[in-house]
């Protein structure tokens, strides 16, 4: 933005308000949430498969989202009902 206003006297501001990361543009917790839900859908395929929730963690963490993320979005789908939780870990509803 200086570098604008000092070589052509005009004020300058970014073109977007995007912030942009080695992993791509940062985004909002809300829509990483359900990137992350997605990603989590996606990854569990098998029907009546019990998925470990910390291999879950382990393998979106692979994917670049934090253990957080991970861990908000699978409450999320185990709240809609796309997840069902178990003492063996949890699985596609």
């Amino acid at each position: 933005h200086n570098h604008v206003r000092k070589r052509l006297g005009i004020p300058a501001s970014p073109l977007t308000s995007r912030i942009e990361t080695i992993n791509g543009p940062k985004m909002s917790n809300e829509v990483r949430i359900r990137a992350c839900s997605k990603q989590i859908i996606n990854t569990i395929k098998i029907p009546g498969f019990f998925y470990q929730p910390s291999w879950l963690v382990n393998e979106m963490t692979r994917r670049g989202f934090s253990p957080s993320e991970t861990e908000n979005s699978i409450s999320f789908l185990i709240e809609r009902g796309i997840l069902k939780n178990s003492p063996d870990g949890v699985c596609l509803s």
